[in-house]
């Protein structure tokens, strides 16, 4: 029966070794115990590396999980807003709309607006807080989202160019971005 593989090759090499030591009048005696080390050295070796990989693996899996998970939580937290916008379509407008808060309109609505303002905006800078989480794919889309989220609201943007020092350095990237790239290209 022909051997292949590093089993041939070590027997090879052994036996080469063997021969050249022999020649020169060296006796090689094979120690069980020396033996019995040199295999739990190699062993421990072999199990290590595919230890190593084992785990790498299992974390692989992880991180995808977890970045699917993020993207889920986003998405619920999303449709929520929009739920709650669906059961107020009198303060869609200012959000999707651009428009104003007008000088008749009262204390209640106003109020309203504003507090809707700071769940959206909160959940822009929850965005940009876990961006990295996400799968890499999603990325572009939840970076459109507040940009265009941002673009649509001239509400969003007084709260945010108001109260700057409350946000994320993420978010206050993003719309700097949206700024410069909207003073370069006026319509």
């Amino acid at each position: 029966m022909k051997t292949t593989g590093f089993y041939q090759r070590l027997t090879y090499d052994f036996g080469l070794i063997h021969s050249r030591l022999e020649a020169k009048g060296v006796i090689i005696v094979m120690d069980p115990t020396l033996m019995g080390f040199l295999g739990g050295i190699v062993g421990a070796g072999i199990g290590g590396v595919f230890a190593m990989w084992a785990a790498n693996k299992q974390t692989m899996a992880l991180m995808t999980e977890t970045s699917g998970n993020v993207n889920e939580r986003l998405y619920n937290q999303n449709l929520e807003i929009m739920r709650f916008l669906a059961e107020h379509p009198n303060l869609y407008p200012y959000f999707f709309s651009n428009k104003e808060l007008g000088e008749s309109m009262g204390e209640t609505e106003r109020e309203q607006v504003y507090c809707t303002a700071a769940m959206i905006i909160g959940f822009m800078n929850l965005i940009a807080v876990q961006i990295d989480e996400l799968p890499e794919g999603q990325r572009p889309n939840w970076n459109r989202y507040v940009m265009e989220q941002y673009e649509a609201s001239g509400v969003l943007r007084r709260q945010i160019d108001s109260h700057s020092n409350w946000y994320c350095s993420g978010v206050l990237k993003l719309i700097s971005d949206i700024k410069k790239t909207d003073r370069a290209n006026p319509v």
